[in-house]
């Protein structure tokens, strides 16, 4: 009964959706093309700056070694040969981050330290680096 029941309803739906969609044709003219908004002579868009404005600091990176992690050390590489050592700081985790977390604290306080760093970029984390950059937070 319940199976006579579903062929039923599939037999009165299908014609009503077949002419459901019976209006639609594929030769609609496409909708004419609304002109461009009208630019108002008291609207100068700003002009683009001659030079592009400095960083105010520095920006310092910290990645892995060159063994560790070649792909970060060597864009680190390119970024402090493009924009200078005078606004780029690139660091170096430990090869042993687990053994060398002193070292990785004397990183972090070094750049810490350095009041002219604004920014910091820790191109792969590693385990510690958390508790690290805790440390760094209660510095500055």
């Amino acid at each position: 009964m319940e199976r006579g029941f579903k062929s039923m309803l599939v037999m009165v739906a299908l014609p009503l959706l077949l002419t459901a969609c019976a209006d639609m044709s594929l030769e609609r003219p496409l909708p004419e093309e609304a002109p461009p908004p009208a630019v108002s002579a008291d609207i100068i868009p700003p002009s683009p700056p001659d030079e592009p404005q400095p960083f105010p600091g520095k920006i310092a990176i910290i990645t892995l070694s060159a063994a560790a992690g070649e792909e970060e050390y060597r864009s680190a590489v390119e970024v402090v040969q493009k924009y200078g050592g005078d606004k780029i700081v690139h660091r170096v985790w430990p090869e042993d981050n687990w053994a060398g977390r002193e070292e990785m604290i004397e990183i972090a306080s070094g750049i810490a330290a350095d009041k002219d760093v604004k920014a910091l970029i820790v191109n792969r984390a590693v385990w510690g680096t958390c508790e690290v950059l805790e440390k760094l937070k209660e510095t500055r």
